[in-house]
């Protein structure tokens, strides 16, 4: 509740963002209650994917809401499941390892370097437990075998969701604008060929933005690729644009004031347009209006 209060303008300002948190709490709890109420001699309790939740809270968001994230996903497990404060130990200590395996994710495949450690989070606590317990020892392997199914369908079942849920909730994640940042993107290889000057200051842009977001602890991310496409409306008109004439004669020494600024801003409409066009996230378009600003040309 302290965290939801000192954050909920972060969070319940995004509707969407908000019905996905709940969304996820809600099949965790669903998933408790159907191992609960399935007639079979199995730990199945071991079955329900707090990871997954874990994993996508934190690649949604950050490492925090993750982690905090699963703390209430394992109190809800453990409560629907009769008040077993056991499963609800063991699920947040392997959710916890899972938030901590894919924090600084570089790109998609990484979230398959989880399994190790959902399965080292499961393993630790399942052998204290039963050891603390005098389980046979036929008992914790089983349980450790349903932890290793777990371990194993967690980062698949992450994998699927979050590419699944990037599209409904339209939800753009670092993951996302990395995918952005490389430079075979179609919009960044036509501003190379087509305003190679353009192409170079946004470079540039892009080194200056990134490095101002991490001294004020912004998204360094989003700053650099937003610095890509800031400008790639002037690819309809190159030439009218001073970094791209390469010396020869200004176009706009034979134009009016007026129509000179016309042509200017009209890059920042026909930015926005392509932007749209190849579906770039809206995170993104939102710098090629605000970069130029509202004052005088």
């Amino acid at each position: 509740g302290i965290y939801l209060y000192h954050f909920r303008k972060k969070i319940f300002t995004n509707n969407r963002r908000l019905t996905l948190i709940g969304l996820l709490i809600l099949l965790e709890g669903l998933f408790a209650y159907i191992t609960r109420e399935m007639d079979i001699n199995a730990p199945l309790e071991y079955l329900i994917f707090v990871p997954v939740a874990s994993m996508l809270l934190t690649i949604i968001f950050d490492s925090r809401v993750g982690f905090y994230g699963t703390v209430i996903v394992a109190f809800i497990v453990g409560g629907i499941r009769g008040n077993d404060y056991s499963i609800a130990l063991i699920s947040l200590v392997a959710g916890a390892l899972s938030v901590y395996s894919v924090r600084d994710m570089k790109n998609r495949t990484q979230i398959f370097r989880s399994l190790g450690f959902i399965l080292l989070g499961y393993g630790l606590t399942i052998v204290a437990l039963g050891l603390e317990r005098f389980e046979t020892l036929s008992v914790i392997s089983e349980q450790l075998s349903f932890a290793l199914i777990n371990a194993v369908v967690s980062p698949v079942l992450t994998y699927g969701l979050l590419i699944f849920l990037e599209r409904v909730f339209k939800v753009t994640t670092d993951l996302t604008l990395l995918e952005l940042a490389h430079f075979n993107h179609p919009l960044l290889r036509m501003l190379a060929v087509q305003a190679p000057g353009t192409y170079h200051h946004s470079m540039s842009m892009a080194s200056l933005a990134e490095a101002a977001a991490s001294a004020v602890g912004a998204n360094e991310v989003l700053a650099r690729v937003g610095a890509y496409f800031h400008d790639i409306g002037k690819i309809e008109k190159p030439t009218y644009f001073v970094e791209n004439q390469k010396g020869t004669r200004n176009k706009h020494d034979k134009l009016s004031p007026r129509m000179s600024s016309l042509i200017i801003a009209a890059h920042v409409k026909d930015g926005m347009a392509l932007a749209r066009e190849y579906n770039l996230p809206e995170e993104v378009v939102d710098f090629i209006p605000m970069h130029h600003g509202t004052t005088r040309i």
